[in-house]
């Protein structure tokens, strides 16, 4: 049985994402381990919708570099450390 989502929690999905990519302090995280961070703070998708989610990052010029290898994985683009205090507080709004 497929679950509606809001754009709340798209929005809120994708901020988890990038918060886990960005963590990983240069290295590439694969879209398993993205899952299973994801399902440790009760968010429930499939490995085909974090690759979505990633490939729309991506393309709406967040800078996360994204590599189609099998299996999928990303990570944050260095040279972009804006990133980091937006994503905190983002997390620091939605407690």
């Amino acid at each position: 049985m497929k679950t509606k989502h809001s754009r709340f929690d798209h929005l809120k999905r994708m901020i988890e994402i990038l918060r886990i990519v960005s963590e990983s302090t240069g290295r590439r995280v694969g879209t398993k381990e993205i899952l299973e961070k994801l399902q440790g703070k009760q968010i429930t998708v499939s490995l085909r919708t974090i690759q979505r989610d990633l490939r729309f990052m991506q393309e709406a010029g967040i800078p996360i570099d994204v590599d189609r290898n099998s299996p999928m994985g990303a990570k944050i683009n260095n040279n972009n450390q804006w990133l980091v205090p937006i994503l905190q507080r983002a997390t620091e709004q939605s407690k």
